[in-house]
């Protein structure tokens, strides 16, 4: 098994949806947190459309599983918040 050599420092974000000055709503991102993770360029091809010079490049990220930042600064949507339990 090959050893994970994480390097990189990355910022775990959500969506969150903010109003506008029109009355609706825009998405921005809010930084959850932190964690660090290796990442490697797999496969990559370039392109020429209508005289634009294009590429697309494939990753591979691994991190370990990160600790659940204070409940108190996540979002209600997120995944990581804490949930009322359902059962009795």
């Amino acid at each position: 098994m090959m050893r994970v050599r994480l390097t990189r420092k990355l910022a775990l974000e959500a969506p969150q949806q903010v109003p506008d000055a029109a009355g609706g709503y825009s998405e921005t991102w809010v930084e959850l947190g932190e964690v660090w993770a290796e990442v490697t360029a797999r496969t990559g091809r370039g392109a020429d459309y209508g005289g634009v010079a294009t590429g697309r490049m494939a990753y591979r990220i691994v991190t370990r599983g990160a600790p659940c930042p204070k409940a108190t600064s996540l979002l209600p949507s997120s995944p990581f918040a804490a949930r009322p339990s359902t059962t009795s």
